[in-house]
């Protein structure tokens, strides 16, 4: 339901499917669940109470072992923190995220990592940092065979070559 913007039906079957899970004491499964029920949050420009349900999700995920979705969760608390601008501490939670992604051989999660550390140089003034994350996060993109992930590098590095004046 989210992915058709009906958020108030997502949250209420998230939610449901929440109080399962903390019934059946499923931490794996409760993770997932505030995970989505931030993702609906951080959809609405709720991205204080998105920042809750991540924290929550990752103290959950920190008894299991589940890697895959630490990453997820450490990506989407980075993206909350950007979009309120505290970019010290997005690019904290993006570079853990990347450790993990490089550890488990996720290399998209990995790309998708290096292309949020990218933006985050770029706003800093960073450039050169900024241009090195793009390019890295494209290679990955392209061994993956991801066009989209690809595009949207493509695309980050276009506009950081036009916000400089590099319009060649």
């Amino acid at each position: 339901y989210s992915d058709i913007s009906s958020y108030e039906t997502a949250m209420t079957y998230h939610t449901q499917s929440l109080e399962l899970s903390k019934k059946t004491e499923n931490d794996e499964r409760l993770a997932s669940c505030y995970i989505n029920i931030g993702s609906v949050y951080f959809e609405l420009g709720k991205t204080d109470k998105a920042l809750e349900c991540y924290n929550n999700s990752l103290e959950v995920l920190e008894r299991t072992n589940n890697q895959t979705q630490l990453c997820a969760c450490l990506i989407n608390i980075g993206e909350c923190y950007e979009n309120q601008n505290n970019l010290d501490i997005a690019l904290q939670n993006y570079t853990k995220a990347l450790g993990i992604s490089i550890k488990t051989s996720n290399k998209v999660y990995e790309s998708n990592c290096l292309t949020s550390m990218g933006k985050v140089f770029q706003k800093t003034g960073k450039i050169e940092e900024a241009i090195g994350y793009h390019e890295e996060s494209i290679k990955i993109a392209e061994s993956l065979g991801d066009k989209l992930t690809k595009l949207d590098g493509l695309t980050n590095l276009a506009v950081l070559y036009f916000d400089e004046g590099d319009i060649k």
